[in-house]
This record gives structure tokens, sequence and C-alpha cells, in this order.
């Protein structure tokens, strides 16, 4: 009995510390590269500030087969960061949701240099091409930077520095006696042309833009220094998010409900010793299985309004593991042994489990409904509330069972007596 009780024990461990270095990551290869931490995941922005929050899905081309949206859209993510910081977001959120689509943040707070939205609806693909031809692409210019203005010809100036294999290939094209070379972003969204009669042997040339498309030359400058996006681009919502959780989010929230937990804890310990204990490992799972999901599902979103309801999440998991505690003492008081307390208690107390249970799901469908901040919110309440009723029902009884079958079988052990109501 003892060496099967060891035996749960020990693959409980296991189990949970699987699901804690999956909600957590680990610096271990096999993890890394299959499981994210949470804290990578999160939507973080600026405390108590603004955001711009754009959702873009990434779709396949019309008349397109075989094309790898996910693939694309992981792609679009590393994209659209370069661009943000370019465009002068220094605390810009841009993470993958789902397995199509973008979500790009955007402080209001933070100063914005030229360059509207329409960025991000821009694939950026680069094509220069020389009598026809398409001669060079996004993988053949090594930079492109804003330089001025020609007051001669009232244009900004745009240099465009090539790659080293590019530039020989460039002073063949220019080695005649006139050549024009043309630019486009995305065909003919944005363009440029270069016309010059002597070679280019730097690997370097200038473009020239009208002051009036000043808006032109930035989008072209960013999509060359931050790559293309493969498939169409399009935005399929957008909203603000007010009071962002910051980039500590994650540190607060730990924080906050290890300080339930280990209070509720040592209170649970104090009152009812093993029956406390295994309340509190119970409680343990509960948190990292919501970890869990969090890192799995890495489409949620988590700001101030969130933390609130994971906070509150967690304050009802405390309570559903005292309810539990509470009834399997009623049944041994009325004279039951150790072990028909613990099943009776579990048993009576489920229906209460399920109300609350149910009341969690249907605050929480409600709260999204409504939109806005209060769906966050209901996020947070509905999962963190949801997954402590189910722990204090499926792990309490069998942890403390494991106990029992590794000889702990005094009830005074467990906080219980007889004849108190």
């Amino acid at each position: 009995m003892k060496i099967k009780s060891l035996i749960k024990l020990i693959c409980l461990v296991v189990i949970v510390a699987f699901l804690g270095l999956w909600a957590f990551g680990a610096n271990v290869t096999l993890f890394t590269k299959k499981f994210v931490a949470w804290d990578k995941n999160m939507f973080k922005g600026n405390d108590l500030g603004l955001t711009n929050a754009t959702v873009y899905s990434i779709s396949a081309p019309e008349n397109t087969t075989n094309f790898d949206a996910h693939a694309a859209a992981i792609n679009a993510v590393e994209v659209f960061k370069t661009r943000a910081e370019l465009m002068g977001y220094k605390n810009a959120t841009v993470r993958l949701m789902g397995r199509d689509q973008v979500f790009v943040g955007l402080p209001i707070n933070e100063a914005q240099l030229t360059g509207g939205l329409e960025l991000f609806e821009t694939n950026g693909q680069l094509t220069v091409a020389n009598e026809g031809k398409t001669v060079f692409t996004n993988a053949d210019v090594k930079k492109a930077q804003i330089t001025g203005v020609n007051a001669d010809y009232d244009a900004y100036c745009l240099d465009i520095t090539f790659t080293k294999d590019a530039a020989k290939k460039l002073q063949e094209i220019t080695s005649k006696s006139s050549y024009t070379i043309s630019f486009a972003i995305d065909g003919t969204k944005i363009t440029s042309t270069y016309k010059g009669n002597e070679p280019i042997k730097n690997g370097k040339l200038t473009l020239e833009f009208e002051l009036s498309k000043a808006n032109d030359m930035a989008v072209f400058e960013y999509c060359v220094n931050s790559g293309s996006v493969d498939g169409t681009i399009k935005a399929v919502s957008s909203y603000v998010i007010e009071g962002t959780a910051g980039a500590k989010a994650f540190t607060y929230i730990a924080l906050a409900v290890l300080v339930i937990l280990v209070l509720a804890a040592v209170y649970m310990i104090l009152s009812n010793r093993m029956l406390g204990v295994a309340a509190s490992v119970s409680m343990l799972i509960a948190l990292i299985l919501t970890e869990f999901f969090a890192a799995t599902f890495t489409w949620l979103s988590v700001d101030a309004w969130a933390v609130a309801g994971l906070v509150a999440g967690f304050v009802l998991t405390v309570i559903t593991h005292v309810l539990v505690i509470n009834s399997i003492s009623k049944q041994y008081q009325m004279g039951k042994g150790l072990t028909d307390a613990l099943d009776s208690g579990v048993m009576n107390i489920r229906n209460m489990l399920f109300e609350i249970t149910a009341v969690a799901l249907v605050l929480g469908v409600a709260l999204w409904i409504c939109g806005t901040n209060f769906a966050f919110f209901g996020l947070g309440i509905m999962g963190a509330s949801i997954v402590g009723a189910i722990s204090a029902w499926l792990f309490v009884k069998p942890i403390a069972k494991i106990f029992i079958g590794l000889g702990v079988e005094d009830a005074k052990a467990y906080g219980l007596k007889r004849g108190e109501q």
C-alpha cells in the first residue's frame, strides 16, 4: 500500500513539474523550442496608458495553393515589430494570435514618426527592375536611409545600399552609357525611378521623392529595412485598450497570487494539518494549470482588467478548497471514518462546486459579450475560478488518500475531530 501510494505521489510530482515547465518555460532545448513562457506571450503595454490595438489577418493570395498562413503570420510578427520600432514606438506590443492573425498594440502617448498604420497592411515586397526585368528584391538590399532634402529639386533623398553580391551586379547593369532602374513596393503601391549614365561602383544610389510624398518615402524605407510579409494582410478589428498591465504585469500578478495562496495555505495547514497540505497542493496545481492554459493558448490577452479577474478567480479558488475541507470535516463529525469522510465530503460538495463553476462560466461569457475592458476581466475570473473549482473537486481527496497510503492514518493529523459542528 505504501509503495503504491509513493508511486502515485511521484507521478503527481512529475505531472505537476511537466505542466510547470510548459507554463513557465525552462532553459532546456526540448521545452524552449515547443513551450513558451506566458510572460513572453501576454499583452503588456504602458502602465496606465492608452493603446491603439489592431488585429491583422494573414491569408493566402488569390489563385494561390499550398500557402502556409501560420508561417507567414510568424514572420509578420517579427517584421511588424521592426516596423513599429522604426516608427518610433519603443513599447509597442506585437504578437501572434491563433494561427494566422497578428496583434499590434501601439501606445498612444508615444511619438509616432512619419508613416501611418497603412504600413502594417503593406507587404513590403521590393522589386528592382531594369529594362523590364526584375534584377533585385528585398534580399539584395542591405538598408535604406533618409539622408535629407535636395534643395535644388525640392525632394527628399533616400540612400539605398545593396549587399556585396548585389553591388557587383549593379555595377554591371550601370556600365551602360545610360540606364533606368525602377523601384517598386508591392507592385505599383509605391514607386521611384533612378536614372544615370555612370557606373555605380560602391553599391549605393540615391532615390528622390517629392516633398508631398514624405509618407510614401517613409513606408518605402521601413519596408526595405524590416523585410516583407507574404500573403494578403487585412485589418479585421481595431479598438483602444485603456490601463494596460505594464511591463511588470506578470511579476505583479505572480506576487499577488503568491501572497493569496501562501496565506491561505498557512491557514489551512494550521487548521487542518495534512488535509490543509492536500488542499494547498491542489491550489498549487490549479495555479500551474491556469498558467499552463495561458502559455498554451498564446492568443490570450492579459491587461490590467484581466489581472484583476485572475486575482479574483484565485480568491474563489481558495474559497472552493475551504468548502471542500469543511464538507469533509462535517462528514467526519457525523461519525464516518477517515476514508469515508473524504469520499462523502467531496461527493456532497460537488453540486456547490458545479454551481460555482456554472456561475463563473455565465459571468465570463456575459462580460466577454459586453466587450471592451469587461471582456478581459470576465475571461480572467472565469478561467481561474473554473480551474480552481475543478482542482478542489478532483485533487484534494486523492492527495489526502496518498498520505493515508503512506501511513498517516490518524484523523487528528488531518485536523478532524468528532462531535463538533
